[in-house]
């Protein structure tokens, strides 16, 4: 008689389960202890079988009638190391898989693949390549390149990305091995794969940090020479104004190279801003008078058809910096939304101190603990990618037409910031605006 899934013997399994003691021998009188305390006694003849797929429950009968149910039998040190290591592997958080090398079959997959793909297991089990649909198009044929070594026995590594149904994208490292038999034949392949979508992050930040700070280095040395160089050519443009008429035709030359000469000084200062290089006049500022008196500046550079509003809070801490650099931070935030906005729209200036207990990762930059005035600029514009969003900051890298922007309005405010003590950070999505969030460091507290 064979015990099946939809069999009485199943419901009897559920019923008495789980029992804790069983006769070894099939002639005598055993004591079953059933899961509600129930005592049944078996004292004919009876026999036990296997119920299918589970080697640790057997069936008890006693003239062909049901008398109990489940037993625990006796494990073999090896079924129980086996149950561990399934256990273990079960609880990982990095995907572990085996496949028959030959079948391709996926003889075996963790949760974590659902967790790291968020797809079924039983996805995979069925579609044993169904994994490869979430891969990137642009990664997939080097992925290809790395598989085809499966066939020659060896390790492989591997990293790609993915995406999830939720359609965020996640980086993968993967690693695979050969399983061989007796026979030194590879009959299986066995891997594991991790999410390092934020470890990828941080070296990818760490790398344009260590970058940005190389350029800012060039960018304030050659800024300085070249701030000499001008100074020269300046002096000697205006002793020659000097010395010509009025009426002469050559003046109206010689002041159009004052005006470019102008106009390199004020693109010279932005980049010893950005190289940190500037000298600075620190002092105790009222962030929000400033803001105040530099909204006429503002509107000006916004122009008629963008709308300007201030939400200031009334009881900010003063600031340490200068000025004059506060206002070409808001100037070059403002002529940013602008370009962002040329039929119009809104820009709204906002202020409110901010606590910072422990040191934080701001965008690229820590924020050390202390007090600080957080002022967010924000406009109602297209927003910006991911993409445009990782090189915001870097300097002569700009999405504006030729002839148009410098490419170093934000990584000027981001050198102010960093110079003054504070830092900066950009929220945003592609059609959702964007949100220029600047700290400033309190005054008190630098004196501290």
């Amino acid at each position: 008689m064979m015990a099946t899934a939809d069999s009485p013997f199943s419901s009897m399994l559920d019923r008495y389960a789980p029992l804790v003691a069983l006769a070894d021998a099939n002639d005598s009188p055993i004591l079953i202890l059933a899961s509600n305390g129930e005592e049944l006694y078996a004292n004919a003849a009876y026999r036990s079988i296997n119920v299918p797929h589970d080697q640790q429950r057997s069936i008890v009968f006693e003239n062909d009638e049901i008398k109990v149910a489940r037993v625990f039998l006796p494990k073999d040190p090896g079924r129980i190391a086996a149950e561990i290591m399934l256990e273990i592997a079960e609880n990982l958080p990095i995907m572990v898989w085996l496949r028959d090398f030959e079948t391709n079959e996926v003889l075996f997959i963790n949760r974590a693949y659902e967790k790291i793909w968020g797809r079924s297991r039983e996805s995979l089990y069925k579609e044993p390549d169904s994994f490869i649909d979430a891969i990137l198009p642009e990664d997939r044929r080097y992925l290809d390149q790395v598989r085809k070594k499966h066939g020659e026995g060896v390790p492989t590594s591997a990293r790609y990305r993915i995406r999830r149904p939720d359609g965020d994208i996640r980086w993968i490292s993967a690693r695979s091995a050969p399983v061989f038999d007796a026979d030194g034949k590879q009959y299986r392949r066995a891997g594991i794969a991790e999410d390092v979508t934020e470890q990828t992050l941080l070296q990818s930040r760490t790398a344009d940090i260590q970058r940005l700070e190389s350029l800012g280095r060039l960018a304030g040395g050659v800024a300085h020479d070249f701030n000499n160089l001008l100074t020269a050519v300046i002096g000697y443009v205006e002793m020659a104004l000097e010395k010509l008429p009025k009426e002469a035709d050559a003046r109206a030359y010689l002041e159009n190279v004052l005006t470019a000469s102008d106009r390199a000084t004020a693109l010279i200062k932005q980049m010893l801003a950005y190289a940190r290089r500037q000298p600075i006049r620190y002092e105790s500022i009222d962030l929000n008078e400033t803001i105040r008196r530099a909204e006429p500046l503002l509107r000006g550079a916004l122009g008629k058809n963008i709308e300007l509003d201030t939400n200031l809070h009334p009881s900010l801490q003063n600031i340490r910096a200068d000025e004059s650099q506060i206002q070409q931070v808001l100037l070059n935030l403002a002529s940013n939304s602008r370009d962002a906005m040329p039929n119009g729209g809104r820009v709204t200036i906002e202020t409110k101190p901010f606590e910072v207990a422990s040191t934080t990762l701001i965008g690229f930059h820590e924020l050390r603990p202390g007090s600080y005035a957080l002022l967010t600029f924000s406009d109602n514009g297209p927003g910006m990618s991911q993409d445009n969003l990782r090189r915001a900051t870097e300097p002569f890298f700009t999405t504006k037409e030729p002839g148009i922007g410098t490419g170093l309005g934000l990584s000027t405010c981001e050198g102010i910031l960093l110079q003054s003590g504070g830092v900066l950070d950009i929220e945003t999505e592609p059609g959702q605006g964007a949100r220029v969030l600047t700290y400033w460091k309190s005054y008190q507290e630098s004196i501290d």
